[in-house]
C-alpha cells in the first residue's frame, strides 16, 4: 500500500537558537515541505540545517559509518538519530539494502546544485527516493543553484533551476528582503577584507612568500631535531604539538 507523505505542522524553532527573521521564515518552509533554500555564503544555511536536525533528531553519528554492516545500520539508525555521512556512503548503503528510505524522515544535502548526472546526489533521489512510497523530507541548500559553462542567458538558468527542483522533488526558496541578509553577511566580507590586509600582502611576489616559508619550515626542524638529543622524547613530543597548534601544517 503506498504511504502518502504526511505535511508536518510547523512548530517553533528550538529555544536555545536566536535565528535571524529570514532564517526563520526558511525554517518554516523546509518544515511545510521540500524546500532549496538559495543563500550566499555567511547568510546562516548550516543554522537552518542544524535547526532542522534538532527538530527531527536528538543523537548525532559522525564516525566509522563507512564501516557499518547490516547490524551497524539497523542498531544506529534509529528514530531520533541523526547521522553525518558522504552521499557516497548512503548510496552504497542504499544499493546493498543496509538501508530503506522509508525509515528515514529527513536528508540535508549540502551544495545541492551538485544533484545532477551520476553525482550520488541525483543516483540517491533517481533510485531511491523517487521509487519509494513514504518519502523523507529533502533539504538542499546552495549558494547558487545554477552552474557551468554557457548559462548567461536567463533562460538557461531558468531550465537549470527547474531541473534542479525536479530531481530534489523540492522547491527553491530564495529570501526577498535582501536588508537582513546584507547586515548579517557583513562579516564575511570583514573577514575578506582582513585577509586583504594580512602581513602576508607584504610579500612581493611568491619567491619571496617561498623564501619565508622555507626558513620557518626550517626553524621548526632544527628546534625538533635538537629536543630528542637534549630534552627526551617526551618533551620532544610536547614541543611538537606545541609548534602544531601554533602553526598547523
Amino acid at each position: 500500500m503506498e504511504i502518502e507523505q504526511l505535511e508536518r505542522p510547523v512548530r517553533q524553532p528550538p529555544k536555545d537558537f536566536q535565528p535571524r527573521s529570514y532564517e526563520i521564515k526558511v525554517f518554516e518552509d523546509a518544515m511545510r515541505k521540500n524546500t532549496i533554500a538559495v543563500l550566499e555564503t555567511g547568510a546562516g544555511k548550516t543554522f537552518i540545517a542544524v535547526m532542522l536536525m534538532k527538530e527531527f533528531g536528538k543523537r548525532l553519528i559522525v564516525d566509522g559509518i563507512s564501516e557499518w554492516n547490516t547490524d551497524c545500520w539497523e542498531k544506529n539508525v534509529t528514530t531520533g538519530v541523526v547521522v553525518v555521512m558522504t552521499p557516497q556512503i548512503l548510496l552504497d548503503a542504499l544499493r546493498h539494502a543496509f538501508q530503506t528510505l522509508d525509515t528515514v524522515q529527513l536528508i540535508i544535502f549540502d551544495a545541492c546544485h551538485r544533484a545532477h548526472g551520476n553525482h550520488p546526489y541525483a543516483r540517491i533521489m533517481k533510485e531511491f527516493y523517487h521509487n519509494t512510497g513514504c518519502k523523507p523530507t529533502i533539504f538542499g541548500m546552495t549558494a547558487s543553484p545554477v552552474g557551468g559553462k554557457g548559462l548567461s542567458l536567463a533562460i538557461s538558468c531558468e531550465v537549470q533551476i527547474c531541473k534542479l527542483e525536479n530531481i530534489l522533488d523540492s522547491e527553491v526558496y530564495t529570501v526577498s528582503d535582501r536588508a537582513d541578509i546584507e547586515i548579517n553577511t557583513s562579516s564575511v566580507d570583514d573577514s575578506l577584507n582582513f585577509l586583504i590586509e594580512s602581513p602576508s600582502k607584504q610579500f612581493k611576489d611568491i619567491s619571496d612568500i617561498l623564501k619565508a616559508a622555507r626558513k620557518s619550515l626550517s626553524s621548526y626542524h632544527r628546534k625538533v631535531m635538537y629536543c630528542p638529543d637534549e630534552l627526551g622524547l617526551i618533551c620532544a613530543a610536547e614541543v611538537r604539538l606545541n609548534i602544531t597548534f601554533c602553526h598547523p601544517i
